[in-house]
């Protein structure tokens, strides 16, 4: 797929074909890519991973997963192919690449800081490199600002240089907290829902975040509405689903910069 992303760096127009399901099916088939997704089921204990074929002629197609480390966790995931899992067995985590098979240990973060949530961008497959930011619960600390604030440490892995780094910590209003299971990674940055409805975005280039609203009306009568963040075309989106109402808005992020 890094022949796609190029392309779509060329012209506006090239990239708005790219994103067409004409497109998508050609591509498929001429560089024999496999497209679907990823389900994680937990029974008796034990995470559960399978892969469901979107392809249209080969729905039964599926992708050998008994390469995995025995007993282990997805906790992020990348369009790519490329899984961030825990071991429970052995207490490590290791980043896994489905479309050659071959899974890799990478150094433990600081572990005695509960997880709150992983993510991980692509920069380059060949050679593969990557980061991984990880979103932890700082220890009670007696300072105001434990008080403020609702604070979350953040770790950033560079598989350039094979090392975790401390960066600094994130400072969310004092009532508000991440929506876990929200995460969605678009343009070179990730962004999580939050219980009060606002987006967290983190941009891991620049290791830096914000915090924005949701469009006013998704915002309101938040109990009767299911909302998810998405990508579409490149783009951050979000559904909103009205379960009173049975109908379901997209809403799509124009301007990042301007937060519309």
């Amino acid at each position: 797929m890094e022949t796609v992303g190029k392309c779509r760096l060329l012209f506006k127009e090239y990239n708005k074909l790219t994103y067409e399901s004409f497109f998508t099916k050609l591509y498929n088939k001429k560089t024999n890519i496999v497209s679907g997704f990823l389900i994680q089921s937990l029974i008796r204990n034990e995470y559960q991973v399978s892969f469901v074929s979107t392809n249209a002629i080969k729905t039964h197609l599926q992708i050998p997963l008994d390469f995995l480390p025995e007993h282990v966790e997805n906790v992020s995931s990348t369009n790519q192919g490329i899984l961030i899992c825990y071991a429970y067995n052995e207490s490590f985590y290791c980043v896994c690449d489905l479309s050659i098979q071959q899974w890799q240990k990478i150094p433990n973060s600081k572990t005695r800081y509960d997880t709150i949530e992983y993510g991980i961008m692509i920069e380059r497959s060949k050679p593969l490199r990557y980061k991984i930011v990880r979103f932890s619960k700082p220890k009670f600390r007696s300072h105001k600002e434990f008080y403020m604030y609702h604070c979350i440490r953040v770790e950033l892995f560079e598989s350039a240089i094979w090392k975790w780094k401390l960066l600094v910590e994130v400072l969310l209003p004092h009532e508000e907290s991440l929506h876990c299971m929200t995460k969605v990674y678009v343009n070179d940055s990730l962004y999580w829902l939050t219980w009060k409805r606002n987006v967290i975005a983190f941009e891991v280039k620049r290791e830096s975040h914000c915090l924005f609203p949701l469009p006013l009306l998704a915002s309101e009568d938040n109990d009767n509405k299911d909302i998810r963040l998405t990508e579409y075309k490149g783009k951050l989106s979000m559904t909103c689903i009205d379960r009173e109402s049975n109908f379901i808005e997209v809403w799509i992020m124009k301007d990042y910069d301007r937060k519309r």
